[in-house]
């Protein structure tokens, strides 16, 4: 079995497994599995590491690192803000990005910023939402 390095980071009590994908090792890993599938079994409290998502910091073009989520059941997500954080730590931390750092998303470039303990974000404007009558 092939082994799968990984971090763990937890922001405002929302925890991710965060994997460096840049070598697409993530697919391998997953083999014979499907993504989705193997994403739910990592995510699992009862038998596997445990978390709310998985995020795959992954090469781009555009900006410092693409990154894409995945919630605990699979399913792939636009945007995440606390996942945001602990994906740019855990960028800065692996030398991926400077401090001051821009991520493509699905939801469009975020803007982050790591300093000593926080982590900052700029997130994207709302594009389309329902207003309740």
């Amino acid at each position: 079995m092939e082994k799968l390095p990984f971090s763990k980071l937890q922001g405002t009590g929302n925890d991710f497994v965060i994997i460096d994908n840049r070598k697409d090792t993530f697919k391998r890993f997953c083999f014979p599995l499907k993504e989705e599938e193997a994403i739910r079994r990592i995510c699992s409290r009862r038998t596997g590491v445990g978390a709310d998502g998985l995020i795959l910091v992954e090469k781009s073009d555009v900006a410092h690192f693409r990154w894409r989520f995945f919630n605990a059941d699979g399913s792939v997500a636009e945007m995440c803000g606390n996942g945001a954080r602990c994906a740019a730590r855990f960028a800065y931390m692996h030398g991926i990005a400077p401090a001051r750092m821009r991520f493509e998303t699905m939801a469009g470039i975020i803007e982050a910023m790591v300093s000593d303990i926080n982590v900052s974000i700029k997130m994207t404007a709302p594009r389309d939402f329902n207003l309740h009558r």
